[in-house]
């Protein structure tokens, strides 16, 4: 049998003996199912009268129970260490692109790394990037990025006159009295950022996704190796109830 095969056997299984054996101990924690009686009636004289027998029959016995017990935890125990036994076999190296990046790695390690690499590409995915309406260059110094200059005016009103109609002898100027924009200075923006290029996290996303693939492979790999079936169920039992 393949491992792969066994591990959904082994699932259903466990779900289904973990049901039967607490409905055995409902059963079992049921001291009435166990007693029963029997009881005659014998007169002692003519005045005594003739009553029919009682009784109350026995409903289960503890060796049936531990019977059943044991059969049940037998296969399940069985079913477990036939899966064990057989993930202490079950490797397989994980291979990107033609290079194996970690060799004979067990089928539980596996697993996890599954799980971790998915939780590690969100994580990638959401780091900060930069705007890329910025133009940027590294920062050797202190390892910032940096963007190109970029200036912009400051600017002042400043009040102005303008004569509408000159002065007569007999009548003063007329005047129009504005205001016009004046540059008093320039501003030099330079931004300066800790995050990456995008292209950085899509290298990086496409670098663990063909990671997780690879291992994903090779649990595959991994699972379809061939396994023996375990009897250790039996040994348990006979040691516990002698």
């Amino acid at each position: 049998m393949k491992l792969s095969q066994h591990l959904g056997v082994e699932q259903k299984t466990r779900t289904r003996v973990h049901r039967e054996v607490t409905d055995l101990y409902r059963k079992a924690c049921q001291p009435d199912h166990f007693n029963g009686f029997v009881r005659t009636y014998q007169k002692v004289d003519d005045d005594g009268g003739e009553l029919p027998p009682e009784s109350k029959r026995v409903q289960l016995k503890v060796d049936e129970i531990l019977a059943e017990l044991r059969r049940l935890s037998t296969e399940r125990i069985d079913a477990v260490a036939t899966k064990e036994w057989g993930n202490t076999k079950a490797k397989a190296d994980i291979v990107v692109d033609d290079q194996t990046v970690v060799a004979d790695v067990p089928v539980g390690c596996l697993l996890f790394l599954e799980k971790q690499l998915d939780e590690l590409l969100v994580f990638i995915r959401g780091l900060p990037t930069l705007d890329p309406s910025e133009s940027w260059e590294l920062d050797r110094g202190d390892g910032l990025f940096r963007s190109e200059p970029a200036t912009t005016l400051k600017m002042r009103k400043v009040p102005r006159s303008h004569v509408l109609v000159p002065a007569t002898e007999h009548h003063p100027a007329q005047a129009e009295t504005y205001h016009e924009d004046v540059i008093v200075g320039e501003w030099t923006r330079v931004l300066r950022s800790g995050a990456v290029h995008q292209v950085r996290v899509d290298d990086l996303s496409r670098r663990i996704v063909k990671l997780r693939d690879a291992v994903i492979s090779a649990r595959q790999a991994a699972n379809a190796i061939d396994i023996d079936e375990k009897k250790i169920g039996s040994a348990i039992f006979e040691y516990i109830l002698g």
